[in-house]
């Protein structure tokens, strides 16, 4: 449940690009790109148990729910997963406000 972000730069042209009746236009290619991994099962980094305890306390915050998600699988799954599993096990709907609500308050607590 940790998100990894880094810039890489994007490839560069060596020469300009000819547009329309042979002017030069800009070269678009030389920009950043980002790219975002998502280590949901801890394979590329530690992040010390932040994931879960970001997503404890948007329950907490939303619910009111204390729970420790000891009977909740983790390990390769995605976030939405779990909130899904968990407030069905609360017997709360898993509506797309629901979802909403507590997948942004992981973020904000994750932050």
């Amino acid at each position: 449940m940790s998100l990894v972000s880094f810039w890489s730069l994007g490839s560069e042209r060596r020469n300009g690009h000819k547009g329309r009746k042979g002017q030069n236009t800009p070269d678009m290619t030389n920009r950043q790109q980002r790219l975002l991994l998502f280590d949901i099962d801890g394979t590329l980094i530690h992040s010390g148990g932040a994931g879960v305890q970001a997503l404890k306390s948007a329950f907490q915050e939303r619910f009111g729910i204390t729970d420790d998600l000891h009977d909740i699988e983790i390990a390769g799954m995605t976030d939405s997963g779990i909130v899904v599993r968990v407030l069905n096990e609360h017997k709360i709907p898993a509506s797309n406000e629901n979802m909403s609500v507590l997948l942004d308050s992981d973020v904000h607590f994750l932050s």
